[in-house]
């Protein structure tokens, strides 16, 4: 092949390559199998060459599409293609791909998109019985102390609040913490912990060798300049809109969420899994794979039941989302700042969906009211085994069923909620 003509054709499939290497590439991830031609047909590849209109006349030879290599005869490129390492790797990935494609098929699960009677143990609310539902739920809405307690962000960030994040170089301590705890005095280790040994599991200083209270001390904190990573997630952070007069879309009145997260670089938690249900009706209105803005360290799949190959073959196919902010998108095609936001320990899914919300019923802060308000939180799992005889996250290191999450808030929710209005 010459690259005098400027550009390469593909002549199984007619795509145009710029460059011989893109040639080669294209052959072997998208045609990987060995086209067996004579040398004359080799030309066939390149522009203006090879034509039906001016055929050249075949010889015995044979080449190799992939490697363009030429051989004597089709014994010569058999054994080519066996002993190969290039035509062995793209056999593998075959393999692996065909796998892939196998195990996701088989893993998917159906979900129904609205809940019906005898399909499984969820409650079915009668049409005739969802408004009495509906106003038993406002009357159980957190009001803004509950939420502010419980660490849910009510109004986007100001100078004061960006002001109110700056850490003590020294003690590490958070500025608003330390204010609210009237904390003058900065109490801290000058040194470093140490690396525990077999014969002492201790981090200790090294400045006292000890693990206590701080060993030095000054009158005052030195407080360092916000975190920019800090500074700039609390910037997207997003009132959910208001219903517009201009939409003709009826946003849901209740609508219940649960989000997946995996370990990103710089430990936080990021968006990778949403799933969302109508309270009422139990329809499934979100559940899909997001693909994470940053690079994951953690998938933390003993959890969130997401692995790095769900990922990637959802992406390939196009059914994830692009990052958080096409999730908070998509969400907010179903709810406005009138719908009611129910979950368990929802502070957390509407911190990596950066929303601010009020309207909130949380079956954790539910839970937490009714037996002792200064107790301890209870997990989902045991609201559930606990108040409903119902079993769930059964799937061990498989990770929890994001849908299953949902639904099993919803059940707490409607239990509490019937119990407070008795």
């Amino acid at each position: 092949m010459s690259s005098n003509f400027g550009s390469f054709f593909c002549r199984h499939c007619g795509d145009r390559l710029a460059t011989r290497s893109e040639l080669r590439y294209h052959l072997t991830t998208r045609h990987p199998s060995p086209t067996v031609t004579n040398a004359a047909g080799r030309q066939s590849l390149i522009r203006g060459t090879g034509t039906d209109s001016n055929p050249t006349p075949p010889t015995q030879s044979k080449f190799c599409d992939v490697c363009e290599r030429e051989f004597r005869n089709e014994a010569g490129l058999q054994m080519h293609v066996q002993n190969s390492k290039v035509h062995k790797k793209a056999k593998r990935q075959q393999l692996k791909e065909a796998n892939n494609a196998t195990l996701s098929s088989s893993s998917k699960t159906v979900i129904p998109s609205t809940i019906t009677p005898g399909y499984n143990h969820w409650t079915v609310v009668p049409t005739s019985q969802q408004l009495t539902v509906f106003e038993t739920l406002i009357a159980n809405c957190h009001s803004p102390d509950d939420l502010l307690k419980n660490q849910y962000l009510l109004q986007p960030y100001g100078p004061e609040d960006f002001e109110a994040l700056r850490k003590c170089k020294n003690c590490g301590g958070v500025k608003k913490k330390l204010q609210s705890r009237a904390k003058t005095e900065c109490v801290f280790h000058p040194g470093k912990r140490q690396i525990p040994n077999k014969n002492d599991k201790r981090r200790l200083y090294s400045c006292c060798d000890d693990t206590g209270r701080g060993c030095a001390s000054r009158p005052a904190h030195d407080y360092m300049t916000p975190d920019r990573r800090l500074v700039a997630k609390y910037q997207e952070y997003s009132l959910t809109p208001t219903h517009s007069h201009r939409t003709t879309t009826r946003k849901r009145q209740a609508v219940v969420l649960d989000c997946e997260m995996a370990g990103v670089v710089g430990g936080a938690g990021e968006l990778i899994l949403l799933c969302v249900a109508d309270y009422l009706t139990g329809e499934t209105l979100l559940n899909t794979l997001v693909r994470p803005t940053m690079q994951v360290v953690d998938w933390r799949t003993r959890v969130s039941g997401v692995t790095q190959q769900a990922m990637t073959t959802a992406i390939y196919r196009g059914e994830a989302l692009s990052g958080w902010k096409e999730a908070r998108l998509e969400l907010w095609k179903h709810i406005d700042a009138d719908t009611i936001l129910i979950g368990h320990s929802l502070q957390h899914d509407l911190d990596v969906l950066r929303i601010i919300h009020t309207r909130v019923v949380d079956s954790a802060i539910l839970a937490r009211n009714a037996a002792d308000p200064n107790g301890r939180q209870w997990g989902l799992k045991t609201m559930c085994d606990e108040l409903l005889h119902l079993n769930i996250q059964t799937n061990g290191m498989r990770g929890h069923d994001c849908f299953e999450d949902v639904m099993a808030t919803r059940e707490v929710v409607l239990h509490c909620t019937r119990k407070s209005k008795e």
